[in-house]
């Protein structure tokens, strides 16, 4: 299905809420006052009862968007969606796919029940006119019945970029793991240029118990410290903080007893430990991929 690009508001569209239903997005009070809501991508899934999989909605952007301010417009048989920039050439539409392509530069990642990111202020992302994007959706239906519903997602465009710093995600974590008798797994991602850290997204899976982020380097403190909960997918946001060259971001998974002998994998039933982090001036990808493991 190839989308129309919608260069409509919110209140003009419909947009449903983060979660799939009740009140819209708080979209209606825009920062910076004269941004423009817009629905960037949507689709339409549909998933067997006790099934899971992934599916990916590619769509072209007509013209420059500076984001603001993002939300995840996902029903609860979204585990986990993930917004990125196809660098290689694909045909606008939905269609299988893997749960990450080296092709793919994140933007944003959220799961579920994750509340909307506002960026710092005079920070956005930006998509540049002729880019592709692409909506990863990991489609998880625990259920007895198939389900069938609409995942989008709305974001708050500037009017004004003459003031904006550019900023991008990263995956920082760890991909070569099985979970020890410990029930923790380490990651570590050296920063290859100065940048400045204002937000992450912890994620795991079912096994997974409680995450910290931490900062060591020219800025040594914990930036993250709590209970993870596959059902309440939470971020922090917080002022950027200046990081330096060489300093390190350290994520630390801890899992349940149930987690012991699981190793890294993209279904339900194995493992992950990432802490999607977001950097203002974007941060050079490695390998030209969106991940920090080094």
């Amino acid at each position: 299905m190839r989308l129309a690009w919608l260069i409509l508001g919110c209140a003009t569209i419909g947009c449903s809420s983060p979660r799939g239903t009740g009140a819209p997005p708080d979209m209606a009070t825009p920062t910076p006052p004269d941004a423009m809501p817009i629905r960037i991508i949507e689709t339409n899934v549909s998933i067997a009862a006790g099934t899971e999989r992934y599916v990916c909605q590619w769509t072209t952007v007509p013209q420059d968007i500076y984001i603001v301010k993002i939300v995840a417009v996902s029903p609860t048989v979204v585990h986990h969606s993930v917004l990125s920039i196809e660098t290689n050439v694909h045909p606008d539409g939905s269609g299988p796919c893997d749960s990450f392509s080296s092709s793919w530069q994140t933007v944003f990642a959220s799961g579920v029940n994750s509340p909307e990111l506002d960026l710092p202020n005079n920070v956005a992302f930006k998509i540049s006119a002729g880019q592709q994007i692409v909506l990863d959706l990991h489609l998880l239906n625990a259920t007895q019945a198939p389900i069938d519903d609409v995942v989008a997602v709305d974001v708050l465009a500037a009017s004004d970029t003459s003031q904006l710093q550019l900023a991008n995600a990263t995956w920082a974590g760890n991909v070569m793991f099985t979970i020890p008798s410990s029930m923790q797994v380490d990651g570590t991602c050296t920063l290859a240029q100065d940048a400045s850290l204002f937000a992450i997204y912890p994620h795991m899976h079912a096994t997974g118990a409680h995450m910290t982020v931490s900062l060591a380097g020219s800025v040594n403190k914990i930036v993250w410290d709590q209970d993870f909960d596959p059902n309440e997918q939470e971020f922090g946001s917080w002022a950027p903080i200046p990081l330096k060259q060489g300093d390190q971001l350290k994520v630390t998974c801890g899992y349940s007893p149930a987690g012991i002998g699981k190793s890294f994998g993209n279904t339900s039933t194995e493992e992950m430990c990432f802490a999607v982090s977001y950097f203002t001036p974007p941060i050079a990808p490695a390998g030209g991929t969106s991940v920090c493991f080094y």
